[in-house]
């Protein structure tokens, strides 16, 4: 039987652009079997026209209009778990998916164990006119197995996602979680189910350029390279002790989320949230350790820290998850020569 798939689309004033995206989605050559939309309080027509094209669109669309303000975060969570197809695809209000988008994406979740599959974009500005790729353009698939490595430090954006709807199950838990660059917040959606299969089940990113992604000047989270300075060069090769500990709050609460679903689960399912729980936790274990390289006064004593990491296999490949061998290059120059420092003079949060 062929999997039916959900379209998830958080909205928020978004009249500018949303139609030309509404009819990117019925332009679809594999259809999705509805659309599900949750708008957040537009002030603007958004509704309306999301009402306009549920008149004559190709699949049911379904309108909720939040009763309070939940935010990006929360709006798309809520929209994905509204969902009642076996596959769920995030949508923002703003780009322009390609026709073969859904058709090329959902057979790469036909293996029983990918519970994700994301894709690359093209970049383009508010008129439509494309200047670049999201990601790097790669030639062949990308397969990540099952807790072969660890992936909180990047995840690829709600946008690219299709993923099964098996990891709706754990949504009651979100709440819990912490966000990765702003840890006062629950995780972003597209972090929190890109971390939940990684951790579960093999993960898939394909190389295909599949929609449009708009950068307009008025995205709620958009996408700019870095600039090129001394400060993002040092902050890409190494990590001041905040960033370190932003890590460690999101893997902690992270790591309790996975002991918490293992409470109520049973089977095979129970297993993997253990095992994932544990791998972790050691992860966290490490990184506590990189915060003393960071955050240690005196370049002996932060060789010495350095010394028991490497030995104790914080970055080796041979067992489990582990910091990494980039890591330890950045650790051994950045981390050891500039120790404090480097957050006193690029910023403690950095």
């Amino acid at each position: 039987m062929t999997a039916t798939i959900t379209v998830a689309m958080a909205t928020y004033n978004g009249a500018r652009h949303i139609r030309e995206q509404l009819d990117s989605l019925a332009a679809q050559t594999r259809l999705p079997a509805e659309l599900v939309v949750c708008d957040d309080q537009s002030g603007d027509d958004t509704v309306a026209i999301v009402r306009d094209f549920a008149q004559t669109a190709p699949f049911p669309v379904r309108v909720v209009v939040n009763d309070e303000r939940l935010g990006w975060r929360g709006n798309f969570l809520k929209a994905a778990g509204l969902a009642t197809s076996d596959l769920i695809a995030f949508c923002d209000q703003d780009d322009v998916w390609y026709p073969q988008k859904l058709a090329t994406l959902a057979p790469h979740l036909d293996g029983a164990d990918v519970l994700l599959v994301s894709h690359n974009a093209d970049l383009v500005d508010g008129s439509g006119t494309a200047y670049g790729t999201l990601l790097p353009v790669e030639e062949g698939v990308q397969v990540i197995a099952p807790l072969s490595r660890p992936t909180h430090w990047s995840n690829p954006l709600g946008l690219t996602q299709l993923f099964r709807r098996e990891l709706l199950q754990f949504n009651d838990l979100w709440s819990r979680t912490a966000d990765l660059t702003a840890p006062q917040h629950p995780a972003a959606h597209d972090q929190w189910f890109f971390q939940l299969a990684t951790n579960l089940g093999t993960v898939v990113a394909i190389p295909d350029r599949l929609l449009a992604y708009r950068q307009h000047g008025g995205n709620t989270v958009g996408w700019a390279p870095p600039p090129k300075t001394w400060r993002t060069a040092i902050q890409t090769m190494g990590a001041t002790a905040g960033a370190i500990e932003r890590t460690k709050v999101m893997l902690n609460r992270f790591s309790a989320v996975l002991e918490t679903a293992a409470e109520r689960a049973d089977g095979p399912m129970r297993q993997r949230l253990l095992r994932a729980a544990t791998e972790n936790r050691a992860l966290l274990a490490r990184l506590d350790g990189r915060g003393r390289v960071y955050g240690t006064a005196g370049i002996m004593r932060r060789a010495g820290v350095l010394a028991d990491m490497v030995r104790d296999g914080a970055y080796s490949r041979r067992i489990g998850w582990t910091l990494g061998y980039r890591a330890l290059a950045a650790d051994l120059t950045v981390g050891l020569l500039c120790g404090p420092s480097l957050g006193r003079r690029f910023g403690a949060s950095g």
